[in-house]
């Protein structure tokens, strides 16, 4: 898997969108990072 020269250690991620994506996949993973890194009161207003 390559890795984009700009993954900082806030755990950024790279997408190539040029390629077959596994769309479900991908907002499983976006959904979970952003629920591990958002403020807890702005989680309480989502419905997730």
């Amino acid at each position: 898997m390559e890795r984009p020269a700009y993954v900082g250690h806030l755990g950024w991620i790279g997408v190539r969108l040029d390629r077959d994506a596994a769309w479900d996949e991908l907002v499983g993973v976006i959904q979970e990072a952003y629920l591990t890194k958002a403020p807890k009161k702005l989680i309480a207003t989502l419905k997730v």
